[in-house]
């Protein structure tokens, strides 16, 4: 009794497989269907015209990430002026930008008093 199971379903199974895989195409169907399509296809020849009806479409822009260049600053402030717009070329040594920083001011106060300190080395080395 299993062994006749098995086999009605194996013999199910090989029939599903090959009437399922096997079948043949209505080419008749293909070629109404592409006629209809054809039918509804306007075509014109390109003109210069004013603009009549407008399309409301959806999309994301994105960057060309091969096209950017990530800046991480080493201090941190405020931009007060910039000498560039967006898409411009810039070149090496240019002006970018000013800006306004805490850190930058403490950074050249220091810059200054340690110039004042190697001035006072040299003179005191003179004098000896």
């Amino acid at each position: 009794m299993k062994r006749s199971i098995k086999t009605a379903g194996f013999a199910f199974y090989i029939i599903t497989i090959v009437f399922g895989c096997s079948s043949s195409p209505d080419d008749n169907g293909i070629e109404k269907n592409k006629e209809a399509f054809l039918q509804n296809i306007k075509t014109t020849n390109a003109t210069l015209t004013y603009q009549k009806e407008e399309w409301n479409l959806s999309g994301k822009v994105e960057y060309d990430p091969d096209k950017v260049v990530n800046y991480v600053p080493l201090i941190s402030g405020v931009v007060e002026r910039t000498y560039f717009s967006l898409g411009d070329k810039v070149a090496k040594g240019q002006n970018l930008l000013d800006i306004r920083s805490t850190e930058l001011s403490n950074l050249h106060s220091e810059q200054l008093m340690l110039e004042s300190e190697i001035k006072i080395a040299e003179r005191e080395l003179q004098t000896a």
